[in-house]
């Protein structure tokens, strides 16, 4: 049935009345001004410029690509509402969202899906599924190819297992197992099921078991683009193996492969992020610029990364993905020799905290926590806060490599090195600068031949340790031309 106006205008109402909608007046008047507007027609009047004279009262010279106050609000908007559809006992029948990318809003009618959700599971488009991010993906029911019928309930057992490993990625909304077992992957295109999940990545495939051999074909769907951006195939032995170790396995390998901060859908994303203005960026484009960063160590793209999570932080200081994120970034201007930040390790000591006091579960949070004491050199809070990071999320390539950085760099070369190689195991798109702690091994075995060949593996240009590593390794070799090239690259990423 057609949502009304009325069905609207009451929704508006019940939440501007409510107790824990917790909004400031103006962002109250902003929020009525957006959904009349819409209701009026006139939702493709709704500009920067339109309401920020409107609604803010700025003057009418009011440059809105220079002051981003609107998006700032509109930010602080979105997590109101997703706020109070999280907490309220009866929300109304009526969901009030603003997307992402303008300020028209949209309606939908909460349906049973939510009232019959299982608990800890919830359907697409909740508020928790909403709660850090703005992508979503939905893992399908894998076809059953087997002939046996009773392999269904291994395969079943491995999307719910595949769906669990991707809600340990704390940027990532992920619809529930049991919606998407309402889903028929071969009635319909998966256009139209995107469209009904309210997702953009749709990931599934085919599994097939066979004399205790299974064999798994995954593919994820851009329901943008009509494409597929990532296919694999995946074996396992099951043998006399514990069938649910099994089934964690590969969903790891698989999520790993999709989710991570190295993954497909990362890597998607940060592609159409190079078309856009940094400037411009929203609650997800401006977490990709730190994804951005991370692969490179480059001080320009460290940069735009600090200036939108700043930015950001103001509009979502509760949010904990991105108050940990800042804190990673601000111990890594020190840790990398940025210095753009003043007293980077107590800020970024003090917003680690503020994470994990808001979510005891982030595994950021007690990452940038490990690296500020690492930084510090205080070995035994380090080793405490360290040991909680990759069993928060087994399947985050990216901190299994960070983890093994630090730790290998804490002097343990075996266990970091070992964990570096579970990182490549997991996703072979993991950037070179984890080859630091086994260059350091080397090296330090004098073993300079072997520490050469780690050095040129770093291929990490825009830091630099790279040219670092090289010409220090090339120069105990005597090969003067090439340590000389490395130091001069070095002294024009460090003149000083």
């Amino acid at each position: 049935m057609p949502i009304t106006n009325q069905e609207v205008q009451n929704q508006l109402e019940l939440i501007l009345n409510a107790s824990n909608f917790n909004a400031s007046d103006r962002l109250k008047k902003f929020f009525r001004f957006i959904v009349e507007e819409t209701l009026a027609g006139n939702a493709g009047q709704l500009k920067a410029y339109t309401i920020a004279t409107t609604v803010f009262e700025r003057r009418a010279d009011f440059d809105p690509l220079h002051y981003p106050v609107v998006r700032i609000e509109t930010a602080k908007l979105r997590n109101r509402l997703m706020e109070y559809y999280f907490s309220a006992p009866e929300p109304g029948p009526v969901r009030i969202e603003v997307p992402k990318g303008g300020y028209v809003p949209i309606f939908s009618r909460i349906g049973k899906a939510l009232e019959d959700s299982p608990p800890g599971e919830h359907p697409p488009g909740s508020p928790k599924t909403q709660a850090l991010a703005q992508i979503a993906i939905a893992v399908l029911p894998f076809t059953n190819l087997s002939e046996d019928p009773d392999d269904l309930h291994f395969i079943e057992g491995l999307a719910d297992e595949t769906t669990l490993a991707l809600t340990r990625f704390e940027d990532l909304s992920v619809v529930s197992s049991y919606a998407a077992r309402c889903i028929n992957p071969s009635a319909e295109p998966l256009s139209v099921i995107a469209q009904k999940l309210s997702v953009r990545f749709i990931l599934h495939g085919s599994a097939q078991l066979h004399n205790n051999h299974i064999r798994l074909r995954a593919e994820l769907a851009d329901a943008a683009t009509g494409t597929n951006i990532w296919a694999e195939r995946f074996d396992a032995h099951i043998g006399n193996r514990n069938p649910f170790a099994v089934q964690e396995e590969m969903a790891q390998r698989m999520v790993s492969r999709v989710g991570d901060s190295f993954g497909s859908i990362r890597r998607k994303l940060m592609q159409e992020l190079s078309c856009r203005e940094y400037e411009h960026l929203e609650f997800y484009e401006t977490m990709l610029s730190y994804h951005n960063w991370m692969p490179t160590f480059n001080r320009e793209l460290f940069l735009h990364a600090k200036q939108s999570l700043e930015q950001l932080v103001l509009a979502s200081p509760n949010n904990p993905m991105v108050v940990a994120t800042l804190a990673d970034l601000y111990a890594s201007d020190y840790q990398l020799g940025y210095n753009t930040v003043p007293s980077a390790l107590d800020k970024a000591q003090e917003f680690a905290l503020r994470a994990i006091a808001i979510d005891g579960t982030s595994q950021t949070a007690y990452w940038a926590l490990a690296l500020n004491f690492f930084l510090r050199r205080n070995m035994p809070q380090f080793e405490k806060a360290i040991a909680q990071v990759i069993p928060l999320n087994p399947a985050n390539s990216y901190m299994i490599l960070a983890t093994g950085l630090l730790i290998g760099l804490s002097g343990n070369f075996d266990e970091g090195i070992a964990l570096m190689e579970r990182c490549r195991e997991l996703n072979p798109s993991s950037p070179g600068w984890g080859r630091i702690v086994p260059y350091l091994k080397y090296y330090l075995a004098e073993n300079f031949e072997p520490a050469s060949n780690e050095a040129l593996l770093v291929n990490t240009p825009g830091c630099f340790w790279d040219p670092l590593l090289r010409a220090a390794a090339f120069g105990q070799l005597d090969k003067t031309e090439e340590a000389m090239e490395a130091a001069n690259e070095l002294l024009a990423l460090q003149p000083d």
